[in-house]
C-alpha cells in the first residue's frame, strides 16, 4: 500500500503484511519525519494517549491563534469605528458651537445698530417730545401691564382733588351737594351766603318781680339765587371783655329760605347773664 509522509507528502510503497494487527513507525527519508502507520487501536494505552494528546495539542496550537486573531481584528475594527464616530460627533459639536456664536454675534450687531438709530432719532426730537418720552419712561407707560396702575392712580388723584375743592364745586354747581350728602361728606359751609340784617336786642325784666329775658329781632337774608336749608342759629352772650358768658341754640320754624328772600327773626333768651354786654349770632349745623 502507499503511505505518505504527513510532513512533506512523499509517498512510500509498504508491504501490507507488515501492518497486520500492529503499528509501525517509519522515518521519512526526505525530511526525516518519524510517523506511525497501521491500526492505532493495538497500540498501548500509554502510547495512544500520548500520541492523541500530542495531536490535540498540535491542533489547538494551530487553530486557536487564528480564532483569537479574528476576535482581536474584530475588536480593533470596532474600536477604530467608534473612534471615527466619536471624532465625527466632536466635529459636529464644534461646528454647532461656532454657528451659535456666529448667530449671537449677528444678533448683538443688529441690536447695536438699532440702538444707535434710536439714539440718533431721539436727538432730532423737539424738547416737548423728549420730555414726554421721559415722563412715559418714569411712569412705565411703555408697558401695557402698567396702564391699570396708572388709571387707578389717576382716579385716586381726581378723587382727592374733588374732595379738597368740594366747597368751591358746590358754590359753582349746587346740585353736586346732593351727591356729597349721599356720601356723608359735608360740601357746604353752614350759613354761607346767609346774612343777618337789622339785628337789635333788648333786655326785659329789670325789676325783681319779672323774669329776666333777652329779645333779639331782625332778618335773615338769602343772597343766593336758589333755595337753601335754614340752619340752626347759635347765640353767644359776651361780657365787656368779650369773654363768653352764655351760649344758646335756636331752631327757626322755617326750614327753607327761598332764593333772595328775607325771613323775620325773633329770638328770646331766658335768664340771660346780667353782665352780658355783647350778643354774637352765627349759624351751626343741626345736632
Amino acid at each position: 500500500m502507499l503511505v505518505y509522509c504527513p510532513e512533506c507528502n512523499v509517498g512510500y510503497e509498504v508491504d501490507d503484511s507488515l501492518l497486520e494487527m500492529k503499528t509501525r513507525k517509519l522515518k521519512c527519508s526526505n525530511c526525516g519525519k518519524i510517523f506511525t502507520i497501521g491500526d492505532l487501536s493495538f497500540e498501548s494505552p500509554k502510547s495512544d494517549s500520548t500520541e492523541q494528546k500530542e495531536i490535540v495539542v498540535e491542533e489547538k496550537i494551530v487553530e486557536e491563534p487564528d480564532i483569537n486573531s479574528n476576535f482581536e481584528n474584530a475588536a480593533v475594527a470596532e474600536t477604530e469605528g467608534a473612534g471615527e464616530l466619536k471624532a465625527e460627533n466632536t466635529t459636529a459639536v464644534v461646528d454647532d458651537d461656532n454657528q451659535n456664536a456666529a448667530d449671537l454675534e449677528k444678533i448683538f450687531e443688529r441690536l447695536s445698530e438699532h440702538t444707535e438709530q434710536l439714539m440718533a432719532m431721539e436727538k432730532k426730537l423737539p424738547f416737548y417730545e423728549k420730555f414726554w418720552l421721559q415722563f412715559k419712561n418714569i411712569l412705565g407707560l411703555h408697558f401695557k401691564i402698567r396702564w391699570g396702575f396708572v388709571l387707578v392712580l389717576m382716579l385716586v388723584v381726581t378723587a382727592l382733588s374733588v374732595f379738597n375743592n368740594r366747597y368751591q364745586l358746590v358754590r359753582e354747581f349746587p346740585f353736586l351737594n346732593a351727591g356729597f350728602k349721599a356720601l356723608g361728606i359735608k360740601a357746604r359751609i353752614t350759613g354761607e351766603n346767609l346774612e343777618f340784617q337789622n339785628i337789635s336786642w333788648e333786655f326785659f325784666g329789670e325789676d325783681e318781680d319779672e323774669d329776666r329775658r333777652l329779645v333779639i329781632k331782625g332778618f335773615v337774608y338769602n343772597t343766593l339765587d336758589y333755595d337753601v336749608e335754614l340752619p340752626v342759629i347759635h347765640i353767644e352772650l359776651l361780657g365787656s371783655d368779650t369773654s363768653l358768658l352764655q351760649s344758646h341754640n335756636r331752631k327757626l320754624e322755617d326750614e327753607i329760605i327761598t332764593a333772595e328772600a328775607k325771613i323775620p327773626l325773633n329770638l328770646v333768651v331766658d335768664n340771660p347773664a346780667p353782665t352780658a354786654k355783647y350778643v354774637y349770632l352765627t349759624f351751626v349745623d343741626d345736632d
